[in-house]
């Protein structure tokens, strides 16, 4: 596409796809078989309805510039397609914005792009940022992160309160009403040594942030959170490099307790430590994850290096119901293909969705044109060729008429899709 990396946000994904590369195959005989496998057949005796089809997606647009793991949030109506760009002559560029009533894609001058490596999030007083990456040429390609918060509107970055401590790429999810900013990398070097940090950030009043220390392993970069009955729970991530899987197993619990008060504890591992994986509220007590990265334990971590680039994706498929009294996360089936750096949707009647994504490492990585499902009442995931456009690190949004927005990402290390899609059915 005749665009040229430059040491920002996309090029702090070039360690993610250089060096050696690990076969990519299934992780099963590598994964704890002391968890119980409870897979259950559905349950015949309901009616879910028939099972999802999706139509052929339609291209909708082209981005103004490449974004990768873009955030896709509704605001007034249209779709915000936010994310760091960094790719040379794109850093300045505006976000883009798609309207669902004329189906069409376009940067809007009134909105700005905050620091490369941000999260994005729309609340009351309408869109924000919080975190990112600078640029130091000493530091690159994996800059210093920031503590930088802002909102924009009008054409301009409004600045807020900063946070407690540095957030680069970090998780951003909603409680109560309140926008939370979790952890992420706190510095970070050319090597790829890095530390992510042990804070969430949530946002009190109008621009304060109030921040606490969460308890229990870190590394919530590249990993995943869900809200469920008022409750965040964030899953797996990026260890610290000290860590030798790589990729981690916690999970941790936040809510909101009296008076506004943000607290945390540290609930059952996941059976696989993951990291770049897809978790869903499945029910109203009851967690999913897929797919994601997995650091096979007989090789040792490599040194300097950012302790995914290389890790082989993985099919397996866990769930726990929160508040019972189990302790553990038990297996549910796999997918028909080991995963990772996809996208996930929950349509309303509860069907699983996961968009393209990739089944090598990140070295060689091509991007995939399928859907997977998990239909209602079903254990097993089944594969549709939608043709989608191959691509992986992308963003995707459920719109109200049920059709899936999908943008951003890569087709291959270096190829970055600017097509967006909307995929309907």
């Amino acid at each position: 596409m005749g665009l040229r990396p430059t040491c920002s946000f996309v090029a702090a994904l070039a360690l993610l796809v250089l060096g050696g590369c690990y076969r990519s195959h299934e992780i099963a005989d590598e994964v704890d078989a002391s968890v119980p496998d409870l897979s259950i057949d559905p349950d015949l005796g309901h009616d879910f309805g028939p099972p999802v089809r999706p139509s052929r997606p339609e291209v909708v647009g082209v981005l103004s510039a490449p974004r990768l793991f873009p955030a896709l949030l509704e605001l007034d109506g249209r779709v915000v397609i936010a994310a760091g760009a960094g790719f040379e002559g794109s850093d300045d560029l505006p976000l883009d914005l798609f309207d669902p009533s004329t189906g069409e894609v376009a940067p809007d001058p009134n909105l700005p792009s905050g620091p490369v490596g941000a999260g994005y999030f729309v609340d009351s007083s309408g869109l924000g940022f919080a975190g990112g990456l600078g640029f130091d040429p000493s530091l690159a390609p994996l800059g210093p992160a920031l503590d930088t918060t802002g909102r924009i509107h009008d054409g301009m970055i409004v600045p807020m309160s900063p946070l407690r401590s540095a957030a680069g790429w970090p998780l951003v999810s909603e409680l109560g009403g309140r926008v939370l900013v979790i952890s992420g990398y706190l510095h970070g070097a050319g090597s790829g040594v890095f530390e992510s940090s042990d804070d969430a950030h949530w946002l009190v009043g109008g621009d304060g942030w109030a921040s606490f220390a969460v308890a229990g392993p870190q590394g919530r970069p590249r990993g995943a959170c869900v809200s469920l009955a008022e409750v965040v729970h964030c899953s797996g991530g990026v260890a610290r490099p000290e860590e030798s899987s790589g990729v981690n197993a916690s999970v941790r619990e936040l809510s909101i307790a009296g008076e506004g008060r943000l607290s945390g504890r540290h609930i059952v591992r996941l059976a696989t430590p993951r990291a770049a994986h897809v978790m869903f509220a499945t029910g109203e007590e009851e967690l999913t994850v897929a797919g994601g990265v997995f650091q096979d334990r007989s090789r040792p971590p490599v040194p300097d290096r950012l302790p995914y680039v290389d890790l082989p994706p993985i099919a397996g498929v866990e769930r726990t119901r929160v508040r019972s009294r189990r302790d553990f996360w038990e297996r549910a089936g796999e997918l028909p293909h080991p995963l990772a750096h996809m996208a996930g949707v929950r349509t309303p009647a509860g069907a699983l969705l996961l968009l393209g994504g990739t089944s090598s490492p990140l070295s060689r990585a091509e991007g995939r044109t399928e859907v997977l499902i998990r239909d209602v009442g079903e254990e097993r995931w089944r594969v549709v060729d939608a043709g989608l456009i191959p691509r992986y690190a992308h963003g995707v949004l459920l719109l109200e008429d049920g059709s899936i927005l999908i943008a951003g990402g890569l087709s291959a290390p270096g190829e970055p899709v600017l097509e967006v899609e909307r995929l309907r059915f």
